[in-house]
């Protein structure tokens, strides 16, 4: 403490603005301690030095401050010139606004001192009005050293002014746009999340002192253009691309053009660079806590065999860990995370002459790196370097010499042009004769444990729409529309039906589904559920037989349906040797024009 008070001190002597300092002798100082509900006085505190600090106290105004005097802090930067412009563009609302310099030496951005009885109600109006960011807070300043800025001085640098206003209308999206930029031109090693925090700041006053100009913080227009520029070329060059790895059940990102995959061993998949300057492994393997713990100590161990100074940065959580250490001459960084009974990740290590091609990477995949559920590495697998589980082909259709009788019907959707249909196994099961749509099928592939079947019309036929996937999992309470030929020989036509997602698992915790509150009946099943953008998150399954829950539980449940999920979908189709597309656009779809695109490839399938 003494010698933060030292360096408070110095401070305001530096920047001289002490209008009045009252020296105490340092052997006086205030320490209440409460006994028996009496507040004591240090004996070394003298009557004749209490006389004095009171006096000092009144003197200086210092109680009147104390009790009356509260700021609303709107922001803090690390500099003054960033401050002083961010103050700028907040003073054509709030003409009190101010900066200080404070004992942390960032620079407070404050409105005030608030001469309000009710400062925080003061607040709420400002952030309901929008007017503040959302984190201001009402402070008593104690950290405040001296204003260095107020409301009334005039503008330095009107094109820093402009630009902090204008990153202040910026969305959420922008702003990761933004972050993700700076990790492509080696600034940046954070999370993207749209938060401009300290991390963020310094990564653009980092950019922006490599384009040696001022290091402000806030982006211009050139400056914006030229971080562009330079994230665009960097992701070229590396051939990067975001994909779903259904062997591994990993989406992860991949420099395409700098790395090769190899062969499969046991859990692990590994990469070998076109420029021999760095190696990389994808990682997928069942376990639980123990295997992440053991997969940490083995990592900090190679971590360890990296020749350096720095400290390894590992932290390690209860479903995550990351190790990430640059040496002398080699950097490395790992990512493994815990998701449904399995341990998934990657490790990176590369040559510190080519840090600025695979920095970039590993920061690119840790914010990239997802889990699908349900898929995992075989370690038993032969290695062969582009595995694909070949598809179980149904026997040749039975002719029959009887009149073709409908046994019962479901639903599908077509995925590819050539005519392939994703439907449930159950739907087509012990069939003599499929149509989908009113055009023979045969059955193609099966999974008895999805649920799944794969149907492709015989002579290749398709409609000139098939549906398009989501590119992520469902989220609960997502918005979901469920298409379907319910109760055919009854209702006749398509059905469709909306909900959300109840539930991101089945009945016992079942991950191969999701529960969903859109009503379904006999024949939905097989059917696509999408997602406000009209892509496939999941297959409609079945609804969970109410009599029986009824007779177990007293109470009969309403509307517990359920989907098989759309990445074990994908990965099914991908096992299968399909290729389907993903939908990029994140625009929602009118219901109605959802609905009407989607009954293009939704078909009803009979079964005879």
């Amino acid at each position: 403490m003494r010698g933060l008070r030292q360096r408070s001190l110095a401070l305001r002597l530096i920047e001289g603005q002490v209008d009045s300092i009252v020296l105490i002798e340092r052997r006086v100082f205030i320490s209440m301690i409460g006994i028996r509900g009496e507040l004591i006085m240090p004996r070394m505190l003298s009557r004749a030095s209490s006389i004095l600090l009171a006096a000092a106290v009144v003197a200086s105004g210092f109680t009147a401050r104390l009790q009356a005097a509260e700021w609303v802090q709107i922001a803090s930067e690390p500099d003054m010139r960033s401050a002083t412009a961010r103050a700028m563009a907040f003073a054509s609302v709030h003409p009190d606004v101010r900066v200080y310099a404070t004992t942390s030496g960032w620079y407070a951005i404050v409105l005030g001192p608030s001469g309000t009885s009710d400062p925080d109600a003061a607040l709420a109006r400002f952030k309901s009005g929008g007017t503040v960011p959302g984190d201001s807070f009402v402070t008593d300043g104690r950290t405040y050293l001296r204003a260095v800025w107020s409301g009334g001085s005039a503008p330095t640098d009107a094109a820093l002014v402009d630009a902090v206003k204008r990153e202040s209308t910026w969305s959420e999206r922008t702003r990761m746009g933004v972050q993700n930029a700076l990790i492509w031109s080696g600034d940046y090693r954070g999370k993207i999340d749209g938060d401009f925090g300290r991390l963020t700041r310094e990564a653009i006053m980092g950019f922006q002192r490599r384009l040696g100009e001022p290091p402000s913080g806030y982006l211009t227009d050139p400056q914006i253009a030229e971080l562009e520029a330079r994230r665009l070329a960097a992701h070229q060059r590396a051939g990067y691309r975001v994909v779903d790895d259904y062997e591994t059940g990993i989406r992860v990102g991949i420099a395409e053009n700098l790395f090769q995959r190899g062969s499969q061993d046991g859990v692990l998949v590994p990469y070998e660079s076109r420029d021999d300057q760095a190696f990389m492994m994808l990682l997928s393997m069942q376990g639980g806590p123990a295997s992440l713990a053991s997969l940490y100590d083995t990592t900090l161990e190679i971590a360890g065999d990296i020749a350096g100074q720095e400290e390894v940065y590992k932290p390690l959580r209860d479903d995550w860990f990351v190790v990430s250490k640059s040496g002398f001459a080699e950097s490395l960084y790992a990512y493994v995370r815990l998701e449904h009974g399995a341990a998934k990740g990657f490790v990176l290590q590369w040559n510190n002459d080519a840090s600025l091609t695979y920095g970039p990477i590993a920061t690119a995949m840790f914010n990239d790196f997802e889990t699908i559920p349900g898929v995992v590495l075989d370690p038993n697998a032969p290695a062969v370097a582009s595995a694909s589980v070949s598809p179980r082909r149904s026997p040749q259709p039975q002719t029959s010499t009887e009149s073709p009788v409908t046994a019962s019907t479901g639903t599908g959707f077509f995925v590819t042009r050539q005519g392939h249909v994703l439907t449930n196994r159950h739907v087509v099961e012990s069939c003599n004769r499929i149509t989908v749509a009113d055009a023979p099928a045969t059955l193609v592939a099966w999974d008895d444990d999805l649920d799944l079947a794969l149907l492709q019309t015989r002579d290749g036929s398709s409609p000139p729409k098939t549906a398009r996937f989501a590119p992520r999992p469902a989220r609960l309470n997502a918005d979901v529309t469920a298409l379907g030929y319910p109760l055919h020989g009854l209702l006749g036509g398509l059905n469709v039906t909306r909900g959300v997602v109840s539930s991101l698992s089945g009945v016992r915790g079942d991950r191969n589904v999701i529960q969903i509150s859109a009503e379904v009946q006999p024949g939905n099943s097989g059917g696509p559920l999408l997602d406000a953008q009209g892509a496939v998150v999941g297959v409609v399954v079945a609804k969970l037989d109410a009599l029986v829950v009824a007779q177990v539980s007293g109470d009969l449940p309403q509307n517990v349906n359920f989907a098989i999920r759309g990445e074990l979908a994908k990965a099914f189709l991908s096992r299968n040797m399909v290729d389907f597309d993903i939908e990029m656009s994140a625009d929602p779809r009118s219901p109605s024009d959802l609905a009407e695109a989607a009954s293009t490839f939704t078909a009803l399938i009979e079964c005879r």
